[in-house]
Protein backbone atom coordinates (compact mmCIF):
# COMPACT_ATOMS: atom_id res chain seq x y z
CA UNK A 1 0.00 0.00 0.00
CA UNK A 2 1.34 3.16 -0.63
CA UNK A 3 0.37 6.69 1.35
CA UNK A 4 -0.11 9.77 -0.65
CA UNK A 5 3.14 11.45 0.69
CA UNK A 6 5.52 8.48 -0.48
CA UNK A 7 3.47 9.10 -3.93
CA UNK A 8 4.00 12.27 -4.03
CA UNK A 9 7.90 11.86 -2.42
CA UNK A 10 8.59 8.84 -5.29
CA UNK A 11 7.21 11.48 -7.65
CA UNK A 12 9.81 14.31 -7.43
CA UNK A 13 12.42 11.92 -7.18
CA UNK A 14 11.58 9.82 -10.82
CA UNK A 15 10.63 12.83 -12.96
CA UNK A 16 14.00 14.27 -12.97
CA UNK A 17 15.65 10.32 -12.84
CA UNK A 18 13.60 8.92 -15.26
CA UNK A 19 11.86 11.34 -17.11
CA UNK A 20 16.04 12.91 -18.16
CA UNK A 21 14.57 16.36 -16.84
CA UNK A 22 17.59 16.37 -14.56
CA UNK A 23 18.01 19.88 -16.02
CA UNK A 24 14.54 21.06 -15.54
CA UNK A 25 13.39 23.01 -12.81
CA UNK A 26 10.66 22.28 -10.23
CA UNK A 27 8.36 25.15 -10.06
CA UNK A 28 8.14 26.70 -6.91
CA UNK A 29 4.25 27.02 -7.08
CA UNK A 30 2.84 24.85 -9.64
CA UNK A 31 -0.83 26.02 -8.01
CA UNK A 32 -0.55 29.06 -9.49
CA UNK A 33 2.33 29.69 -12.17
CA UNK A 34 2.48 33.31 -12.66
CA UNK A 35 3.84 33.61 -8.48
CA UNK A 36 6.47 32.29 -10.11
CA UNK A 37 10.32 33.67 -10.57
CA UNK A 38 10.48 33.74 -14.38
CA UNK A 39 13.83 31.43 -13.56
CA UNK A 40 11.78 28.52 -12.29
CA UNK A 41 9.12 28.79 -15.56
CA UNK A 42 12.01 28.56 -18.34
CA UNK A 43 12.59 25.24 -18.57
CA UNK A 44 10.49 23.04 -15.96
CA UNK A 45 7.78 20.60 -14.72
CA UNK A 46 5.70 21.11 -11.34
CA UNK A 47 3.22 18.24 -9.37
CA UNK A 48 -0.27 19.27 -8.50
CA UNK A 49 -2.36 17.01 -6.17
CA UNK A 50 -5.92 17.75 -6.18
CA UNK A 51 -8.68 16.00 -4.54
CA UNK A 52 -9.71 12.82 -4.02
CA UNK A 53 -12.70 10.36 -3.85
CA UNK A 54 -13.18 7.48 -2.44
CA UNK A 55 -13.10 4.25 -4.44
CA UNK A 56 -15.71 1.35 -5.20
CA UNK A 57 -12.96 -1.04 -3.75
CA UNK A 58 -12.49 0.73 -0.66
CA UNK A 59 -12.52 -1.65 2.43
CA UNK A 60 -13.18 0.48 5.21
CA UNK A 61 -14.62 -2.14 7.73
CA UNK A 62 -13.05 -5.29 6.07
CA UNK A 63 -9.69 -4.68 5.74
CA UNK A 64 -9.29 -1.11 7.58
CA UNK A 65 -8.04 -0.21 4.22
CA UNK A 66 -9.22 3.45 2.71
CA UNK A 67 -9.14 3.29 -1.37
CA UNK A 68 -8.83 7.03 -2.77
CA UNK A 69 -9.05 7.88 -6.72
CA UNK A 70 -6.86 11.56 -6.78
CA UNK A 71 -6.29 13.58 -9.20
CA UNK A 72 -2.76 14.14 -9.37
CA UNK A 73 -1.39 16.79 -12.48
CA UNK A 74 2.04 17.12 -13.72
CA UNK A 75 2.89 20.96 -15.61
CA UNK A 76 5.09 21.17 -17.70
CA UNK A 77 6.60 24.86 -18.77
CA UNK A 78 8.79 26.65 -21.17
CA UNK A 79 10.04 29.79 -22.18
CA UNK A 80 8.82 30.76 -25.40
CA UNK A 81 10.48 34.66 -25.59
CA UNK A 82 11.59 37.73 -23.69
CA UNK A 83 11.35 41.10 -23.02
CA UNK A 84 13.85 42.01 -26.08
CA UNK A 85 11.91 39.38 -28.51
CA UNK A 86 14.77 36.88 -28.04
CA UNK A 87 13.58 32.93 -28.10
CA UNK A 88 12.04 30.74 -30.65
CA UNK A 89 9.52 30.37 -32.25
CA UNK A 90 6.40 28.83 -30.10
CA UNK A 91 5.21 25.96 -32.70
CA UNK A 92 8.82 24.85 -32.14
CA UNK A 93 8.57 25.15 -28.38
CA UNK A 94 5.01 23.67 -28.31
CA UNK A 95 6.10 20.35 -30.43
CA UNK A 96 9.31 20.23 -27.76
CA UNK A 97 6.78 21.03 -24.86
CA UNK A 98 4.06 18.00 -26.24
CA UNK A 99 7.69 15.32 -26.30
CA UNK A 100 8.18 16.09 -22.64
CA UNK A 101 4.09 15.27 -22.34
CA UNK A 102 4.18 12.30 -24.07
CA UNK A 103 7.76 10.96 -21.85
CA UNK A 104 5.93 11.56 -18.41
CA UNK A 105 2.83 9.83 -19.60
CA UNK A 106 4.89 6.60 -20.60
CA UNK A 107 6.17 7.39 -16.84
CA UNK A 108 3.44 6.83 -15.00
CA UNK A 109 1.76 4.41 -17.08
CA UNK A 110 5.05 2.16 -17.06
CA UNK A 111 4.61 2.61 -13.31
CA UNK A 112 6.57 0.00 -12.38
CA UNK A 113 9.89 1.97 -13.41
CA UNK A 114 8.87 4.15 -10.50
CA UNK A 115 7.93 1.50 -8.08
CA UNK A 116 5.02 3.47 -7.23
CA UNK A 117 2.27 1.75 -6.57
CA UNK A 118 1.50 -1.33 -4.66
CA UNK A 119 -0.71 -4.54 -5.82
CA UNK A 120 -4.32 -3.31 -6.77
CA UNK A 121 -3.37 0.02 -7.10
CA UNK A 122 -3.99 1.96 -10.13
CA UNK A 123 -2.83 4.89 -12.22
CA UNK A 124 -5.39 6.41 -15.35
CA UNK A 125 -3.86 8.68 -17.67
CA UNK A 126 -6.79 11.40 -18.01
CA UNK A 127 -5.50 13.90 -20.95
CA UNK A 128 -3.80 17.19 -21.29
CA UNK A 129 -4.47 20.73 -21.58
CA UNK A 130 -3.09 21.42 -24.33
CA UNK A 131 -0.73 24.69 -25.19
CA UNK A 132 -1.47 27.00 -23.15
CA UNK A 133 0.07 30.89 -22.93
CA UNK A 134 1.61 32.59 -19.71
CA UNK A 135 2.94 36.02 -19.81
CA UNK A 136 6.05 36.51 -16.94
CA UNK A 137 7.77 39.41 -15.66
CA UNK A 138 10.45 39.43 -18.68
CA UNK A 139 9.49 36.61 -20.21
CA UNK A 140 6.40 35.03 -22.18
CA UNK A 141 5.73 31.41 -21.36
CA UNK A 142 4.09 28.05 -22.45
CA UNK A 143 2.74 25.39 -20.64
CA UNK A 144 0.47 22.32 -20.42
CA UNK A 145 -0.57 20.10 -17.90
CA UNK A 146 -0.79 16.58 -17.69
CA UNK A 147 -3.96 14.51 -15.43
CA UNK A 148 -3.77 11.28 -13.70
CA UNK A 149 -5.62 9.71 -11.35
CA UNK A 150 -4.12 7.32 -9.24
CA UNK A 151 -5.98 4.49 -7.27
CA UNK A 152 -4.24 4.72 -3.72
CA UNK A 153 -4.99 1.81 -0.99
CA UNK A 154 -3.98 3.34 2.27
CA UNK A 155 -3.67 1.25 5.76
CA UNK A 156 -6.15 3.01 8.39
CA UNK A 157 -4.14 3.36 11.71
Amino acid sequence: MASIDSVIDTIRTAIPTYSGFSTKAEILNPYSLEDNPDSFLTDSWGLLIGSGTRSAKDELLINYEATTIRNVSVILCRAVYDVRGVGKQVNEQSKTLLADCAIVRDNFLGSNRFGLLKSGEEITYVGDSGINFLGGNEAKFIYTQIDFTFEIIEQLT
